[in-house]
């Protein structure tokens, strides 16, 4: 009788032995199928950079953070350049600027990659002002120092003015307009007074 209880009881317990082992094996299984699937996907990740205020566009409205932010990140790409840069920061800007300004900043493009790759020339803008901006217009004026390096020796400060027009087109705010402001030397000597030191 003991016998029989006994055997019946390994029954069970080899029965629930095998439930497990297929229940554990089915687990091993569905994850190794999972990570290989899981490898196998090819994802992107897009990081989006820190953003400590709020930004808005409605229409042809926006809103003056994002007017300024976009403005620094235009102002990077026009004028923070090298000679190895200078094409991709052209393509960059390129697909922010309207259709019929993309002549105009070709052009600009153009010279830069020539003086750049002649001299090795390596500029960056530094804001010395807050930004001026209209949101009327959808005008920046951006004030600071141009750093030029020749080679990698020679740097030279100079005080710079630029002026951004952006465009609302598809709901996307676009580059319309980008020129350096230059302001009268005062400290030149005028015509009248260079033929007066003449005589």
């Amino acid at each position: 009788m003991e016998n029989i209880q006994l055997i019946s009881v390994l029954e069970k317990v080899t029965k629930q032995r095998n439930m497990m082992l297929i229940v554990g094996g089915t687990m091993l299984l569905s994850n190794l199928f999972l990570s290989i699937g899981v490898m196998s996907i090819n994802r992107e990740v897009i990081l989006v950079p820190g953003i400590d205020r709020e930004f808005k566009i409605r229409g042809t409205d926006v809103s003056l953070s994002y007017l300024e932010e976009w403005s620094r990140i235009t102002l990077v790409g026009l004028l923070d350049l090298t000679p190895n840069n200078v094409l991709h920061k052209k393509s960059m800007i390129l697909k922010h600027t309207l259709t019929g300004s993309i002549q105009d900043i070709s052009g600009y493009f153009a010279e830069k990659s020539e003086q750049h790759k002649e001299f090795d020339l390596i500029t960056y803008f530094t804001e010395t002002k807050p930004l001026e901006i209209d949101p009327e217009t959808l005008s920046v004026k951006a004030t600071g120092i141009l750093t030029i390096g020749y080679g990698k020796k020679d740097f030279e400060d100079r005080d710079a003015e630029y002026q951004l027009e952006f465009q609302m087109s598809g709901g996307k705010l676009k580059l319309k307009k980008f020129i350096e402001i230059i302001k009268p030397n005062l400290k030149a000597p005028s015509k009248k007074e260079e033929e007066e030191g003449k005589v």
